[in-house]
């Protein structure tokens, strides 16, 4: 057992721990959004600008001043290149996340958030070509705009839409297997997955209440914009964590890595905090 989950026991009752891990979880998960998505349109901002359709990058859209100077050929590298990115990164964020799986709980959540968020827009991307030639083009916020051009103008046989789809189905399914036991893995220590029950309210408090609140939190951001398109990707990164919380759930017992030793009362100071704010 983690020693200073001890501590942490006797400093606070458990459902303190449990709102400390849901607020910090559900803010990881708002923050991580938008820095993916701006990030997202940053990468097709740049893309853009190398074909000269001058773009000006905004929090909600990107505006093109060359709008004349659209065709296929630029379409395809512009709307393709923010899943491709989204897919690196991905990748990315899931081998940080072995490298920092022994630190601090919020630093292996930040790392798997950002890993499940970047392959869900990546899914959104591939199961939304199914339904792209219903948008209108510039009536559902930029990345709606993307999804309806990306798939006008990639002149896709029905069957390969079919199969792009199925695809990101496939890729949801795998991100939820992989991610499940490191969910787990996230806890302060292996009692707060022990039993069945447990395992449960430690995934609801760390996982579904945290997506929930962040979908909310980041709604009220962004709102009206992209709200359809956010809510597809909303929907796909959902998938994945039902995946991942059926995969946890099946899985037997799972040891917690030990946390590396450091300063307890600076390790903790952000529940302290709360707690005299709370009292």
């Amino acid at each position: 057992m983690n020693p200073k989950f001890n501590i942490l026991q006797k400093l606070f009752p458990k459902q303190t721990i449990w709102w400390v891990e849901l607020i910090g979880s559900s803010f990881i998960f708002a923050s991580v959004y938008l820095l993916l998505y701006i990030t997202y349109h940053a990468a097709t901002a740049t893309a853009a600008a190398h074909f000269g359709l001058d773009p000006v990058l905004y929090l909600d859209k990107i505006n093109y001043g060359n709008s004349s100077g659209w065709y296929p050929h630029a379409v395809k590298r512009v709307f393709v290149i923010g899943a491709i990115l989204m897919g690196v990164l991905g990748v990315a964020f899931y081998i940080l996340y072995a490298a920092v799986r022994k630190t601090f709980i919020f630093v292996r959540l930040f790392m798997l958030w950002a890993s499940i968020i970047s392959f869900g827009l990546l899914a959104q991307r591939l199961v939304g070509v199914l339904i792209s030639f219903n948008f209108e083009f510039r009536k559902l916020g930029e990345i709606g705009f993307e999804l309806a051009v990306f798939g006008a103008y990639m002149y896709y046989l029905p069957t390969t839409f079919s199969m792009m789809a199925f695809t990101g189905l496939l890729l949801m399914i795998a991100v939820g297997f992989f991610v499940g036991k490191p969910f787990l893995q996230s806890a302060w220590s292996s009692l707060q997955i022990g039993d069945e029950k447990s395992r449960f309210n430690y995934l609801k408090y760390q996982v579904i209440l945290p997506y929930f609140f962040g979908m909310i939190l980041v709604t009220l951001i962004m709102f009206p914009y992209n709200m359809i398109s956010n809510v597809m990707a909303f929907a796909c990164i959902g998938l994945c964590l039902v995946f991942a919380i059926v995969r946890a759930m099946l899985l037997g017992p799972v040891v917690v890595p030990r946390q590396k030793t450091g300063n307890v009362g600076r390790l903790y100071l952000p529940q302290c905090l709360l707690q005299a704010f709370c009292s």
